[in-house]
């Protein structure tokens, strides 16, 4: 479990991008953070899935500042092990999240996770994924990436 200052620290943090970054160039990459009482509610519904006994390996793929890595912490028992490994594209966000996040077992990767190769899954047993997608307008993505 995590304190409650981290997540208000994570929040002032996520004001404080949102703030600095256009919201043309957020629409762009599709970076609209997922409130963090919705977060704690798809963690608990995801929890009723999981044996509460079992460590969880969790992947989030579009990272951020970690919306539901806070709400996972938060909602779990103590005794339930959380590793965690985050995908982020935006340099601003994954780096400000990696110093927020030190002192927890966090691989946080700075590279798009449908360009990451072998699925993370099959080499790192992760249990759970949970991630709001980058919301972008078809249009916006190239015919490459489409595929």
């Amino acid at each position: 479990m995590i304190p409650d200052t981290i997540e208000y620290e994570r929040q002032l943090l996520q004001a404080r991008l949102d703030a600095i970054t256009s919201r043309e160039d957020r629409g762009r990459l599709g970076q609209f953070s997922t409130p963090s009482d919705l977060a704690v509610q798809i963690v608990r519904e995801a929890l009723r899935l999981l044996d509460s006994r079992e460590p969880i390996n969790l992947i989030d793929p579009a990272f951020g500042t970690g919306v539901f890595l806070s709400a996972l912490l938060r909602t779990v028992d103590g005794n339930q092990p959380v590793v965690a490994t985050g995908f982020e594209v935006d340099l601003a966000h994954g780096s400000a999240a990696a110093e927020l996040w030190s002192g927890i077992t966090l691989d946080l990767r700075l590279e798009d996770f449908t360009a990451a190769g072998r699925p993370i899954w099959e080499d790192e047993r992760a249990n759970l994924m949970l991630c709001n997608p980058p919301y972008l307008r078809n249009q916006r993505i190239p015919a490459s990436e489409k595929r």
